[in-house]
C-alpha cells in the first residue's frame, strides 16, 4: 500500500514501495563492510588470522660444568621471525640469544629455572615457558659417548622456512677423522643427510608450523660413535612474489566495486532527497 495519486500522466510511487533503492543501500552497505574488512586483512596478513606463536620446548638437557653447551629452543605458530626472551636468570656462563640459543660454558653446578617467552615478527608474544637447566660433574645424559668422539657442543639446527632450501653442515670433535653421519629414524620429507654431515632439504608450505625430533648419530674411522636427539622446526615463510601480486589485484577489485557502489549510494540518498523535496513543496 501507499499514499499519493496513483493515476495521472504525473504519477510517482510513494517512497515506501522504492524497492530497488532501499536493496541498492543495503548492498552498498554490505559492499562497505566486506571493504573494510579485506582491507583490514590485507594489513592483518592477507585476511588470514595467525595466532601468537607458543614456546614447544618443554625439556632442555643438562649442562655439564666447565664443559660448553648449546641448545636451541623451538617455537611455532606466529609469523615468524622469533625473538626470544627470559624471565629469570640462567645458570652462570651460559646467555640466551634472540634466536633461541642458549649458549656458554656454565661454571656452577646446580638447577636454575627459568620462563622463556617468543615474540614473532608482528609483535604477537607467547605464554611463558617454565624451562629448568641442571648443571652437573659428568657426562652429560643426552649424549651418547664412546672413546673421545663426541659431537661438538654446538650442533643444533636452525629452523627450516617453506619452500626454501634448508642447508646445515654437523660437526663433531675427537676421535679419528674421517666422520661418518647418519640418522637413526627417518627424516622429514624431502631431507637428505649425506656421510659428511650435511642436512640438506626443501619443506613444503603444508610443513609450516611443523617440528621434527631427529637423532643425529657420528662415526670415526676406528668405529668409534656418538649421537644426540636434535629438533628441526619448519616455520612460514614471507608472501611470495605472485602471492604479493595477487593479494594488490584483489584489493584493487574491492576498492573498485566500493567506489562505484558509493557513487550509487550518493546518487539514491540525492534522489531520495529529490524526492522527498518534491512532496513537501520544497521545491
Amino acid at each position: 500500500m501507499g499514499f499519493g495519486n496513483r493515476g495521472g500522466a504525473g504519477f510517482e510511487p510513494p517512497i515506501e514501495l522504492r524497492f530497488v533503492d532501499l536493496f541498492m543501500i543495503l548492498l552498498s552497505a554490505f559492499i562497505f563492510i566486506a571493504a573494510v574488512l579485506s582491507i583490514y586483512g590485507s594489513f592483518a596478513g592477507h585476511g588470514e588470522r595467525i595466532e601468537a606463536p607458543h614456546v614447544i620446548t618443554d625439556t632442555i638437557p643438562n649442562a655439564i660444568a666447565v664443559h660448553s653447551y648449546a641448545v636451541v629452543l623451538a617455537a611455532q605458530g606466529g609469523s615468524g621471525g622469533y625473538r626470544w626472551t627470559v624471565s629469570g636468570k640462567l645458570p652462570e656462563g651460559l646467555q640466551l640469544a634472540d634466536n633461541g640459543k642458549i649458549e656458554g660454558v656454565p661454571t656452577v653446578v646446580g638447577t636454575r629455572q627459568f620462563s622463556a617467552f617468543v615474540i614473532d615478527s608482528a609483535g604477537r608474544a607467547s605464554q611463558a615457558q617454565s624451562l629448568s637447566i641442571e648443571t652437573i660433574i659428568g657426562q652429560r645424559k643426552d649424549v651418547t659417548k664412546q672413546g673421545d668422539i663426541y659431537l661438538d657442543g654446538t650442533v643444533s639446527l636452525q629452523d627450516a622456512t617453506q619452500e626454501t632450501t634448508y642447508h646445515a653442515n654437523l660437526r663433531a670433535k675427537g676421535g679419528t677423522p674421517p666422520y661418518r653421519w647418519y640418522t637413526k629414524g627417518p627424516l622429514p620429507n624431502g631431507f637428505t643427510i649425506s656421510a659428511d654431515g650435511i642436512l640438506i632439504g626443501r619443506p613444503t608450505a603444508k610443513d609450516a608450523g611443523t617440528f621434527h625430533d631427529i637423532t643425529l648419530r657420528v662415526v670415526d674411522a676406528t668405529g668409534k660413535e656418538a649421537e644426540r636427539g636434535v629438533r628441526l622446526l619448519v616455520v612460514a615463510g614471507p608472501p611470495s612474489f605472485w602471492q604479493n601480486i595477487l593479494g594488490w589485484l584483489i584489493n584493487c577489485i574491492i576498492f573498485g566495486a566500493f567506489g562505484w557502489m558509493a557513487v550509487k549510494f550518493i546518487e539514491i540518498i540525492l534522489g531520495f532527497g529529490k524526492s522527498i523535496a518534491k512532496r513537501a513543496g520544497w521545491t
